[in-house]
């Protein structure tokens, strides 16, 4: 009997030996695995050389990214064999690959397992836990636990620093420029790192620091966005000529949206600030509904200097503008513009770059514009509001997404004014916005009533250019035109406007306290 058992493990393991210099690994493997099942004693020599050739083919499933293949081989190695730590990492990563989440991160710990002082295990974990479970907190452990030990990598300093800014927000800025800086001074020519340093030192309001690294950056081949930026930030303080200067670069940004110049516009004809005696300007709007409502204050301005303006608007804007007597004629982007002559043109924002003023002497800052107001029924007072920016907006920093501190007010009348809004409304609440076609709808709404409340958007540019009194809601962080904000004190851009700032970014339910504060005190 024994000499049959011999002779059976001497047939399977040459079968074993000679199938593994096959040419079809999938056939070989599922022969090996009947030979396994068919030996009536195992030998070590056989169950090693399948749990190699296992190994070698679980990885080359891997690294194709046949996971499915992949993970079934690992674990089959798991039960029969002891697995290499990135054999681990790898099965973990099989398995979220096939969502399979709590199995993954079992395998994560058993990684860690292998080699708890091990640096680069805590890396990969922390690239894992990162890019692919999104667990923040867990990502910043294990890089926290690398960064003990190995103190000279930048990348993985710059990425706590992110991570910091990701599951913290604004509550541990300190920490997260403590990382930004590590990174920084181990390679100070990286132009990443010191914008990551910039934007934390900014949100902790430390200027003197910002302007010193900008000039850092401004010296190391800067992009058109690293102009761009540094002139948002030095009108943000009040630099406003020499910051203009630099918002030409919006039209070559590399990140984000950019400015584009209507390709039917000449660029030949583009104004530079040349006399406008005896000539005709073309000035076509530029950015969001906002902008162009803010920025038509210099069209009524530049208006007196020019023979002629042109001003091409929105559609939605071109009612509103044509009947408010800015001294231009008003074309929608409708219009074919080749059908007029002029000797210059300019865009809104490059309009502002060229005309003298500070955020103390701003044009028209007690409006310019004008509005019919509709037939309102109530006694009450009437509130009118908006809570969020348009839907093209990718940064949501503007949003409100809870009302309740505001509906809470009694005796008066409210009135939403957003048009594409998507919060579910009070009964006693009217939705004024769901029916407007137009600004000048908006505008005539507008003028109906005895108080606006609106975040950093086109109604809340709209009223302060129309002159109604109006409670301006501000996050922590507002857009950089926004100049020296006060609460209950008067917008440099429009005299109607005072603004509430959040003490914290997105903490809104504070700010809305004050205003309705200032409401019964005040009006009711």
């Amino acid at each position: 009997m024994r000499n049959i058992k011999d002779l059976l493990q001497g047939i399977n393991i040459g079968i074993a030996v000679g199938l593994a210099l096959s040419e079809n690994p999938e056939n070989t493997l599922e022969l090996y695995k009947n030979i396994m099942s068919a030996s009536i004693l195992p030998s070590k020599e056989l169950t090693n050389n399948y749990t190699n050739f296992l190994k070698e083919h679980a990885s080359e499933k891997f690294k194709n990214e046949d996971f499915n293949t992949a993970v079934l081989e690992y674990l089959d190695i798991f039960k029969n064999a002891d697995m290499e730590p990135e054999e681990y990492r790898n099965t973990a990563i099989c398995l979220l690959k096939l969502n399979q989440k709590d199995a993954a991160i079992e395998f994560l710990k058993k990684y860690e397992e292998c080699a708890p002082n091990n640096p680069e295990i805590h890396k990969n974990i922390g690239l894992i836990y990162f890019n692919m479970l999104e667990d923040y907190q867990m990502a910043i452990e294990h890089f926290e636990k690398y960064v003990k030990i190995v103190q000279s990598d930048p990348e993985i300093y710059n990425v706590l620093g992110h991570l910091y800014s990701l599951h913290h927000k604004d509550k541990q800025l300190k920490k997260q420029l403590e990382y930004f800086m590590h990174a920084y001074r181990l390679r100070k020519n990286t132009r990443l790192y010191i914008r990551n340093v910039i934007f934390t030192l900014f949100r902790l309001d430390e200027y003197e620091q910002v302007e010193e690294f900008y000039q850092k950056l401004l010296k190391l081949n800067p992009t058109h966005s690293d102009y761009y930026y540094y002139g948002c930030f030095l009108i943000s303080q009040n630099k406003i000529a020499e910051g203009y200067k630099y918002l030409s670069h919006r039209f070559e940004k590399e990140d984000g949206d950019k400015s584009i110049i209507p390709a039917v516009l000449p660029t030949e004809k583009l104004w530079h600030g040349e006399d406008l005696t005896g000539k005709t300007i073309l000035v076509h709007c530029e950015q969001g509904f906002g902008d162009s409502i803010l920025y038509s204050r210099f069209v009524k301005d530049i208006s007196k200097k020019a023979k002629k303006v042109y001003f091409i608007v929105q559609e939605e804007l071109f009612s509103l503008m044509n009947n408010s007597n800015l001294g231009a004629e008003i074309y929608s982007t409708a219009f074919e513009l080749s059908r007029l002559d002029y000797d210059y043109f300019t865009t809104t924002v490059e309009l502002a770059a060229y005309q003298k003023f500070t955020a103390e002497k701003i044009p028209y800052n007690k409006g310019y514009l004008r509005a019919i107001p509709i037939n309102l029924t109530s006694d009450n007072l009437k509130i009118g509001f908006a809570y969020k920016g348009s839907n093209l907006l990718k940064s949501c920093e503007r949003d409100i997404k809870d009302l309740s501190e505001l509906f809470k007010l009694k005796d008066c009348q409210l009135y939403s004014l957003q048009v594409d809004g998507d919060l579910t409304l009070p009964d006693n609440v009217i939705d004024l916005g769901k029916d407007f076609k137009s600004f000048e709808d908006t505008a005539n709404a507008i003028m109906a009533m005895d108080i606006i409340i609106s975040t950093d958007n086109a109604i809340l540019n709209l009223a302060g250019a129309l002159g109604k009194k109006t409670l301006g809601v501000f996050n922590r962080f507002p857009e950089y035109r926004w100049i020296n904000l006060c609460d209950k004190k008067e917008t440099c851009w429009y005299n109607s406007v005072l603004a509430f700032q959040n003490k914290k970014q997105d903490d809104w339910e504070p700010t809305l306290k004050r205003i309705t504060d200032y409401i019964k005190e005040g009006f009711l």
